[in-house]
Protein backbone atom coordinates (compact mmCIF):
# COMPACT_ATOMS: atom_id res chain seq x y z
CA UNK A 1 0.00 0.00 0.00
CA UNK A 2 1.50 3.24 -0.63
CA UNK A 3 1.99 5.46 2.30
CA UNK A 4 0.34 9.03 1.97
CA UNK A 5 2.84 11.22 1.19
CA UNK A 6 4.15 9.12 -1.29
CA UNK A 7 0.50 9.09 -3.04
CA UNK A 8 -0.03 12.94 -2.62
CA UNK A 9 3.42 13.18 -4.15
CA UNK A 10 2.48 10.82 -7.12
CA UNK A 11 -0.58 12.13 -7.52
CA UNK A 12 0.94 15.89 -7.89
CA UNK A 13 3.22 14.23 -10.31
CA UNK A 14 0.60 13.21 -12.66
CA UNK A 15 -1.12 16.86 -12.76
CA UNK A 16 1.57 18.65 -14.29
CA UNK A 17 -0.37 19.06 -17.78
CA UNK A 18 -3.33 20.51 -15.68
CA UNK A 19 -1.95 23.20 -14.39
CA UNK A 20 -3.20 26.95 -14.70
CA UNK A 21 -1.34 29.57 -17.10
CA UNK A 22 1.59 31.17 -15.48
CA UNK A 23 4.34 33.54 -16.79
CA UNK A 24 6.76 30.79 -17.38
CA UNK A 25 4.64 28.30 -18.39
CA UNK A 26 6.31 27.91 -21.71
CA UNK A 27 9.43 26.81 -19.96
CA UNK A 28 7.20 23.86 -18.05
CA UNK A 29 5.33 23.37 -21.28
CA UNK A 30 9.41 22.24 -22.74
CA UNK A 31 10.16 20.38 -20.11
CA UNK A 32 7.05 18.11 -19.88
CA UNK A 33 7.39 17.52 -23.53
CA UNK A 34 10.96 16.91 -23.26
CA UNK A 35 11.92 19.99 -25.50
CA UNK A 36 15.46 20.76 -24.54
CA UNK A 37 15.96 23.51 -27.54
CA UNK A 38 13.37 25.10 -26.41
CA UNK A 39 13.84 24.84 -22.76
CA UNK A 40 17.69 25.95 -23.34
CA UNK A 41 16.53 28.95 -25.26
CA UNK A 42 13.82 30.28 -22.89
CA UNK A 43 16.31 29.78 -19.74
CA UNK A 44 19.25 31.46 -21.46
CA UNK A 45 16.70 34.53 -22.62
CA UNK A 46 15.84 34.97 -19.27
CA UNK A 47 12.77 32.72 -17.89
CA UNK A 48 13.17 32.09 -14.10
CA UNK A 49 14.09 28.36 -13.34
CA UNK A 50 12.77 28.02 -10.30
CA UNK A 51 9.56 29.68 -10.95
CA UNK A 52 5.95 27.64 -9.90
CA UNK A 53 3.33 26.89 -11.57
CA UNK A 54 -0.45 26.87 -9.35
CA UNK A 55 0.41 23.57 -8.14
CA UNK A 56 3.38 24.65 -6.56
CA UNK A 57 5.81 22.25 -8.88
CA UNK A 58 9.50 24.04 -10.47
CA UNK A 59 10.71 22.90 -14.06
CA UNK A 60 13.43 20.71 -11.84
CA UNK A 61 10.98 18.81 -10.41
CA UNK A 62 9.11 18.44 -13.23
CA UNK A 63 12.12 16.97 -15.06
CA UNK A 64 13.33 15.15 -12.09
CA UNK A 65 9.92 12.75 -12.38
CA UNK A 66 9.39 12.86 -16.24
CA UNK A 67 13.12 11.91 -16.46
CA UNK A 68 15.01 14.32 -18.93
CA UNK A 69 18.48 13.97 -17.71
CA UNK A 70 19.60 16.47 -20.28
CA UNK A 71 17.20 18.82 -18.97
CA UNK A 72 17.98 18.24 -15.22
CA UNK A 73 21.77 18.94 -15.85
CA UNK A 74 21.02 22.30 -17.79
CA UNK A 75 18.52 23.44 -14.77
CA UNK A 76 20.79 22.71 -12.21
CA UNK A 77 24.01 24.40 -14.14
CA UNK A 78 21.76 27.62 -14.51
CA UNK A 79 20.87 27.81 -11.06
CA UNK A 80 17.91 25.58 -9.98
CA UNK A 81 17.66 24.59 -6.52
CA UNK A 82 18.49 20.89 -6.18
CA UNK A 83 16.81 20.72 -2.56
CA UNK A 84 13.64 22.87 -3.68
CA UNK A 85 9.98 21.26 -2.46
CA UNK A 86 6.90 20.88 -4.36
CA UNK A 87 4.08 23.37 -2.63
CA UNK A 88 1.82 20.47 -1.98
CA UNK A 89 3.49 17.06 -1.68
CA UNK A 90 6.68 18.81 0.02
CA UNK A 91 8.80 16.36 -2.31
CA UNK A 92 12.04 17.58 -3.63
CA UNK A 93 13.52 16.66 -6.99
CA UNK A 94 15.53 13.85 -5.77
CA UNK A 95 12.76 12.10 -3.83
CA UNK A 96 10.33 12.64 -7.55
CA UNK A 97 13.78 10.85 -9.43
CA UNK A 98 13.55 8.21 -6.76
CA UNK A 99 9.96 7.58 -6.52
CA UNK A 100 9.73 7.71 -11.20
CA UNK A 101 12.88 5.18 -10.85
CA UNK A 102 15.51 7.61 -12.89
CA UNK A 103 18.99 6.32 -12.05
CA UNK A 104 20.80 9.09 -14.04
CA UNK A 105 18.61 11.97 -12.67
CA UNK A 106 19.15 10.04 -8.76
CA UNK A 107 22.96 10.31 -10.06
CA UNK A 108 22.74 14.27 -11.09
CA UNK A 109 21.29 15.42 -8.56
CA UNK A 110 23.68 14.08 -5.57
CA UNK A 111 26.24 15.29 -7.49
CA UNK A 112 24.84 18.96 -7.48
CA UNK A 113 24.06 18.86 -3.33
CA UNK A 114 20.28 16.91 -3.13
CA UNK A 115 20.59 16.48 0.27
CA UNK A 116 20.19 12.33 0.94
CA UNK A 117 18.26 11.73 3.66
CA UNK A 118 16.22 14.08 3.50
CA UNK A 119 12.58 12.11 3.93
CA UNK A 120 9.13 12.68 2.95
CA UNK A 121 6.62 13.72 4.62
CA UNK A 122 5.21 10.71 6.49
CA UNK A 123 9.12 9.67 7.68
CA UNK A 124 9.72 7.67 4.95
CA UNK A 125 13.26 7.88 3.57
CA UNK A 126 14.44 8.01 -0.03
CA UNK A 127 16.63 5.10 0.58
CA UNK A 128 13.39 2.94 2.08
CA UNK A 129 11.20 4.41 -1.17
CA UNK A 130 14.41 3.09 -3.71
CA UNK A 131 14.66 -0.32 -1.38
CA UNK A 132 10.73 -0.79 -1.86
CA UNK A 133 10.49 -0.20 -5.63
CA UNK A 134 13.31 -2.72 -6.25
CA UNK A 135 15.76 -0.27 -8.33
CA UNK A 136 18.70 -1.46 -6.62
CA UNK A 137 20.98 0.78 -9.16
CA UNK A 138 19.23 3.90 -7.23
CA UNK A 139 19.86 2.21 -3.62
CA UNK A 140 23.81 1.87 -4.62
CA UNK A 141 23.57 5.91 -5.11
CA UNK A 142 22.03 6.45 -2.42
CA UNK A 143 24.15 4.22 -0.25
CA UNK A 144 26.92 5.65 -1.87
CA UNK A 145 26.20 9.44 -0.84
CA UNK A 146 25.78 8.50 2.74
CA UNK A 147 21.84 7.35 3.05
CA UNK A 148 21.58 5.71 6.47
CA UNK A 149 20.81 2.12 5.99
CA UNK A 150 19.57 1.90 9.43
CA UNK A 151 17.32 4.56 9.19
CA UNK A 152 14.02 4.00 11.17
CA UNK A 153 10.55 5.22 10.25
CA UNK A 154 7.64 6.71 11.13
CA UNK A 155 6.25 3.23 10.96
CA UNK A 156 9.08 1.37 13.02
CA UNK A 157 10.53 0.09 9.39
CA UNK A 158 14.23 0.20 7.94
CA UNK A 159 15.52 0.15 4.48
CA UNK A 160 15.68 -3.57 4.75
CA UNK A 161 12.29 -4.59 6.15
CA UNK A 162 10.59 -2.02 3.44
CA UNK A 163 12.69 -4.36 0.77
CA UNK A 164 11.71 -7.48 2.25
CA UNK A 165 7.88 -6.22 2.67
CA UNK A 166 7.89 -5.57 -1.21
CA UNK A 167 9.73 -8.93 -1.88
CA UNK A 168 12.70 -7.20 -3.70
CA UNK A 169 15.42 -9.72 -3.30
CA UNK A 170 17.51 -7.34 -5.45
CA UNK A 171 17.56 -4.49 -3.03
CA UNK A 172 17.53 -6.84 0.03
CA UNK A 173 21.21 -8.54 -1.42
CA UNK A 174 22.11 -4.88 -2.11
CA UNK A 175 21.87 -3.45 1.41
CA UNK A 176 22.96 -6.70 3.14
CA UNK A 177 26.12 -6.09 1.09
CA UNK A 178 26.22 -2.41 2.42
CA UNK A 179 25.99 -3.58 5.78
CA UNK A 180 22.56 -3.06 7.19
CA UNK A 181 21.51 -5.31 9.90
CA UNK A 182 19.24 -7.88 10.42
CA UNK A 183 18.22 -7.74 14.42
CA UNK A 184 15.94 -5.05 14.17
CA UNK A 185 12.58 -5.70 15.37
CA UNK A 186 9.36 -4.28 15.99
CA UNK A 187 7.05 -4.63 19.17
CA UNK A 188 5.71 -7.51 18.21
CA UNK A 189 8.96 -9.27 18.35
CA UNK A 190 9.13 -9.74 14.12
CA UNK A 191 12.16 -8.37 11.79
CA UNK A 192 12.72 -8.71 8.14
CA UNK A 193 13.20 -12.78 8.48
CA UNK A 194 9.81 -13.13 10.11
CA UNK A 195 7.93 -10.63 7.23
CA UNK A 196 9.92 -13.05 4.58
CA UNK A 197 8.58 -16.27 5.89
CA UNK A 198 4.95 -14.78 5.96
CA UNK A 199 5.21 -13.54 2.86
CA UNK A 200 6.66 -16.37 1.35
CA UNK A 201 9.78 -15.06 -0.23
CA UNK A 202 11.94 -17.63 0.19
CA UNK A 203 14.81 -16.72 -1.61
CA UNK A 204 15.43 -13.61 0.73
CA UNK A 205 14.86 -15.65 3.52
CA UNK A 206 17.82 -17.57 2.73
CA UNK A 207 20.03 -14.28 2.29
CA UNK A 208 18.84 -12.49 5.55
CA UNK A 209 19.80 -16.07 7.22
CA UNK A 210 23.45 -16.35 5.14
CA UNK A 211 23.41 -12.84 6.77
CA UNK A 212 23.16 -13.78 10.39
CA UNK A 213 19.37 -13.62 11.01
CA UNK A 214 18.24 -16.05 13.94
CA UNK A 215 15.97 -18.52 12.99
CA UNK A 216 15.53 -19.89 16.30
CA UNK A 217 14.09 -16.34 17.52
CA UNK A 218 10.48 -16.40 18.67
CA UNK A 219 8.54 -13.24 18.52
CA UNK A 220 5.98 -11.97 20.85
CA UNK A 221 3.19 -14.95 20.36
CA UNK A 222 5.81 -17.38 20.48
CA UNK A 223 6.47 -17.98 17.57
CA UNK A 224 9.41 -18.54 15.52
CA UNK A 225 10.14 -18.04 11.70
CA UNK A 226 9.46 -21.77 10.72
CA UNK A 227 6.06 -21.43 12.79
CA UNK A 228 5.18 -18.77 10.63
CA UNK A 229 6.02 -19.90 7.35
CA UNK A 230 3.87 -22.99 8.51
CA UNK A 231 1.06 -20.91 9.38
CA UNK A 232 0.86 -19.15 6.11
CA UNK A 233 1.05 -22.32 4.20
CA UNK A 234 4.02 -21.45 2.65
CA UNK A 235 5.86 -24.38 1.91
CA UNK A 236 9.48 -23.25 -0.08
CA UNK A 237 10.11 -21.38 2.76
CA UNK A 238 9.37 -24.38 5.14
CA UNK A 239 11.31 -26.37 3.13
CA UNK A 240 14.15 -23.91 2.73
CA UNK A 241 14.31 -23.66 6.81
CA UNK A 242 14.73 -27.43 6.74
CA UNK A 243 17.05 -28.03 4.73
CA UNK A 244 19.36 -24.82 6.08
CA UNK A 245 18.77 -25.48 9.46
CA UNK A 246 17.25 -28.16 10.29
CA UNK A 247 20.43 -30.24 11.71
CA UNK A 248 21.07 -27.74 13.96
CA UNK A 249 20.16 -28.98 17.90
CA UNK A 250 18.32 -25.61 18.98
CA UNK A 251 16.21 -25.44 15.92
CA UNK A 252 14.46 -29.56 16.63
CA UNK A 253 11.96 -28.13 19.03
CA UNK A 254 10.91 -25.60 16.03
CA UNK A 255 10.81 -28.21 13.70
CA UNK A 256 8.46 -30.58 16.16
CA UNK A 257 6.21 -27.64 16.73
CA UNK A 258 6.05 -27.00 13.13
CA UNK A 259 5.15 -30.49 12.52
CA UNK A 260 2.50 -30.95 14.98
CA UNK A 261 1.11 -27.48 13.60
CA UNK A 262 0.93 -28.60 9.95
CA UNK A 263 -0.51 -32.23 11.13
CA UNK A 264 -3.33 -30.51 13.01
CA UNK A 265 -3.94 -28.04 10.12
CA UNK A 266 -4.03 -30.72 7.55
CA UNK A 267 -0.88 -28.96 5.75
CA UNK A 268 -0.10 -32.76 3.89
CA UNK A 269 2.37 -30.87 1.24
CA UNK A 270 4.18 -28.93 4.28
CA UNK A 271 4.11 -32.38 6.22
CA UNK A 272 5.33 -34.28 3.06
CA UNK A 273 8.27 -31.96 2.88
CA UNK A 274 9.04 -32.25 6.55
CA UNK A 275 9.23 -35.95 6.06
CA UNK A 276 11.49 -35.64 2.90
CA UNK A 277 13.62 -33.49 4.75
CA UNK A 278 14.35 -36.58 7.72
CA UNK A 279 11.92 -35.81 10.20
CA UNK A 280 11.18 -39.15 12.13
CA UNK A 281 7.60 -39.20 11.83
CA UNK A 282 7.41 -41.38 14.87
CA UNK A 283 8.49 -39.45 17.37
CA UNK A 284 6.13 -37.72 19.86
CA UNK A 285 4.70 -33.95 20.59
CA UNK A 286 5.55 -31.70 23.26
CA UNK A 287 2.86 -32.61 24.96
CA UNK A 288 3.26 -37.03 24.34
CA UNK A 289 0.62 -37.45 21.53
CA UNK A 290 2.30 -38.95 18.20
CA UNK A 291 1.73 -36.73 15.23
CA UNK A 292 -0.59 -39.54 13.98
CA UNK A 293 -3.08 -39.73 16.37
CA UNK A 294 -2.91 -35.65 16.40
CA UNK A 295 -4.32 -36.05 12.78
CA UNK A 296 -7.18 -38.66 13.21
CA UNK A 297 -8.36 -36.61 16.33
CA UNK A 298 -8.73 -33.44 13.82
CA UNK A 299 -9.98 -35.88 11.07
CA UNK A 300 -7.08 -35.04 8.30
CA UNK A 301 -7.47 -38.15 6.56
CA UNK A 302 -4.88 -37.18 3.71
CA UNK A 303 -2.42 -36.31 6.63
CA UNK A 304 -3.18 -39.86 7.88
CA UNK A 305 -2.59 -41.51 5.00
CA UNK A 306 0.60 -40.31 4.20
CA UNK A 307 1.88 -40.69 7.76
CA UNK A 308 1.29 -44.48 7.61
CA UNK A 309 2.30 -44.73 4.25
CA UNK A 310 5.96 -43.26 5.70
CA UNK A 311 6.40 -45.40 8.22
CA UNK A 312 4.17 -44.10 10.96
CA UNK A 313 3.07 -46.94 13.92
CA UNK A 314 -0.53 -47.47 13.91
CA UNK A 315 -1.18 -48.72 16.98
CA UNK A 316 1.36 -46.54 18.92
CA UNK A 317 0.08 -44.87 22.25
CA UNK A 318 0.02 -41.13 23.20
CA UNK A 319 0.69 -40.09 26.06
CA UNK A 320 -2.87 -40.74 28.12
CA UNK A 321 -2.58 -44.39 27.13
CA UNK A 322 -4.47 -44.11 23.73
CA UNK A 323 -3.94 -45.32 19.85
CA UNK A 324 -4.58 -43.01 17.32
CA UNK A 325 -7.35 -45.04 16.71
CA UNK A 326 -8.60 -43.32 20.12
CA UNK A 327 -7.96 -40.46 18.77
CA UNK A 328 -9.77 -40.85 15.63
CA UNK A 329 -12.71 -42.11 17.84
CA UNK A 330 -13.00 -39.15 19.88
CA UNK A 331 -12.61 -36.95 16.54
CA UNK A 332 -15.73 -38.96 14.69
CA UNK A 333 -13.94 -38.82 11.78
CA UNK A 334 -15.13 -42.01 9.64
CA UNK A 335 -13.14 -41.86 6.91
CA UNK A 336 -9.87 -41.37 9.27
CA UNK A 337 -11.08 -44.57 11.26
CA UNK A 338 -11.70 -46.91 8.13
CA UNK A 339 -8.14 -46.00 7.12
CA UNK A 340 -6.85 -47.19 10.51
CA UNK A 341 -8.70 -49.78 10.55
CA UNK A 342 -7.18 -50.92 7.08
CA UNK A 343 -3.68 -50.61 8.44
CA UNK A 344 -4.61 -52.89 11.08
CA UNK A 345 -5.13 -50.85 13.98
CA UNK A 346 -6.73 -52.95 16.84
CA UNK A 347 -10.41 -52.33 17.20
CA UNK A 348 -10.84 -52.86 20.38
CA UNK A 349 -7.66 -51.59 21.82
CA UNK A 350 -7.70 -51.03 25.74
CA UNK A 351 -6.93 -47.39 26.42
CA UNK A 352 -4.13 -48.37 29.53
CA UNK A 353 -5.29 -45.68 31.60
CA UNK A 354 -9.21 -45.84 31.38
CA UNK A 355 -9.77 -49.06 29.58
CA UNK A 356 -11.84 -47.46 27.33
CA UNK A 357 -12.04 -48.89 23.97
CA UNK A 358 -12.22 -46.49 20.69
CA UNK A 359 -16.40 -47.88 20.61
CA UNK A 360 -16.57 -46.52 23.79
CA UNK A 361 -15.28 -43.24 23.44
CA UNK A 362 -17.08 -42.59 20.49
CA UNK A 363 -20.05 -43.64 21.99
CA UNK A 364 -19.06 -41.27 24.98
CA UNK A 365 -19.50 -38.13 22.91
CA UNK A 366 -22.32 -39.19 20.60
CA UNK A 367 -20.41 -40.05 17.57
CA UNK A 368 -23.18 -42.27 16.34
CA UNK A 369 -21.27 -42.21 12.62
CA UNK A 370 -18.05 -43.55 14.07
CA UNK A 371 -20.27 -46.21 16.40
CA UNK A 372 -21.86 -47.25 13.60
CA UNK A 373 -18.76 -48.29 11.35
CA UNK A 374 -16.62 -49.43 14.52
CA UNK A 375 -19.67 -51.85 14.60
CA UNK A 376 -19.96 -53.07 11.46
CA UNK A 377 -16.39 -53.69 11.13
CA UNK A 378 -16.67 -55.92 14.21
CA UNK A 379 -15.99 -54.25 17.31
CA UNK A 380 -17.61 -56.03 20.72
CA UNK A 381 -20.27 -53.79 21.72
CA UNK A 382 -20.44 -55.75 25.30
CA UNK A 383 -16.50 -55.27 27.11
CA UNK A 384 -16.68 -52.74 29.79
CA UNK A 385 -13.54 -50.06 31.28
CA UNK A 386 -11.66 -50.11 34.04
CA UNK A 387 -15.05 -48.69 36.09
CA UNK A 388 -17.46 -51.21 34.74
CA UNK A 389 -18.81 -49.31 32.00
CA UNK A 390 -19.81 -50.68 28.59
CA UNK A 391 -20.11 -48.45 25.33
CA UNK A 392 -23.89 -48.14 25.88
CA UNK A 393 -23.42 -46.72 29.62
CA UNK A 394 -21.25 -44.30 28.19
CA UNK A 395 -23.81 -43.58 25.42
CA UNK A 396 -26.78 -43.04 27.62
CA UNK A 397 -25.14 -40.53 29.38
CA UNK A 398 -25.19 -38.32 26.77
CA UNK A 399 -28.54 -38.98 25.52
CA UNK A 400 -28.46 -39.44 22.37
CA UNK A 401 -30.50 -41.76 20.96
CA UNK A 402 -29.17 -42.45 18.11
CA UNK A 403 -26.21 -43.89 18.73
CA UNK A 404 -28.06 -45.47 22.09
CA UNK A 405 -30.14 -47.84 19.77
CA UNK A 406 -27.42 -48.91 17.57
CA UNK A 407 -25.47 -49.93 20.73
CA UNK A 408 -28.52 -51.70 22.05
CA UNK A 409 -29.34 -53.63 18.83
CA UNK A 410 -25.54 -54.54 18.50
CA UNK A 411 -25.31 -56.00 22.07
CA UNK A 412 -28.70 -57.52 21.30
CA UNK A 413 -27.72 -59.24 18.24
CA UNK A 414 -24.20 -59.88 19.62
CA UNK A 415 -23.11 -64.07 19.25
CA UNK A 416 -19.37 -63.27 20.45
CA UNK A 417 -16.84 -66.31 19.24
CA UNK A 418 -14.13 -67.03 22.14
CA UNK A 419 -11.74 -64.42 20.70
CA UNK A 420 -14.37 -61.64 20.84
CA UNK A 421 -15.07 -62.50 24.43
CA UNK A 422 -11.51 -61.95 25.60
CA UNK A 423 -11.52 -58.63 23.42
CA UNK A 424 -8.89 -59.88 20.80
Amino acid sequence: MLRLSVAVALACAVVFAQTAQTPAEPLFSAVRTGNFPEVERLALAGADVNARDAMGSTPLLDAAWLGSAEIVSFLVAHGAEVNTHHGQSGSTPLQYAVLSGRPAIVRLLLAAGARVDEPFRDGQSVLQAAAGRGNSEIVGLLIGAGADVGAIDANGNTPLEEAVLHGRLNTTTALLAAGAGVSHRHRDGRGALEEACIKGYADIARALLAAGADASHRDESGQSPLDLAVAYKNAGVVAMLQRTRGREPRFQADLSQAMEAATLRGQTEIVRILIDGGFDVNQRTAGGSTYLGDAALKGQAKVVQLLLARGARVDALNASGGTPLHDAALGGNTEVIAVLLDHGCGIDAANRESGATPLMLAAALGRSGAVALLLKRGANPALRDWRGQSALDHARETEDGETVRLLETALANWAPSPAKMHGY
